[in-house]
C-alpha cells in the first residue's frame, strides 16, 4: 500500500491492483489501517518517500 498525497495505491506481488483518493486530508490525518480478509503480513513500516 502506497500513500501518497491524493490518495492510496495498492499492489499484490508487485502488481498494480487499484488506486482510490482520500477521503479525508492527507495521509498526516491517518492514524489506522484496517485490512479486512486473509493475510498474511511480513513487516510494516511508515515512512515517508
Amino acid at each position: 500500500i502506497l500513500v501518497e498525497t491524493d490518495g492510496f495505491k495498492v499492489a499484490v506481488d508487485g502488481t498494480h491492483l487499484l488506486e482510490f483518493e482520500h477521503r479525508t486530508g492527507g495521509m498526516e490525518d491517518v492514524t489506522r489501517l484496517h485490512i479486512e480478509g486473509d493475510l498474511i503480513l511480513f513487516s510494516a513500516a511508515p515512512s515517508m518517500i
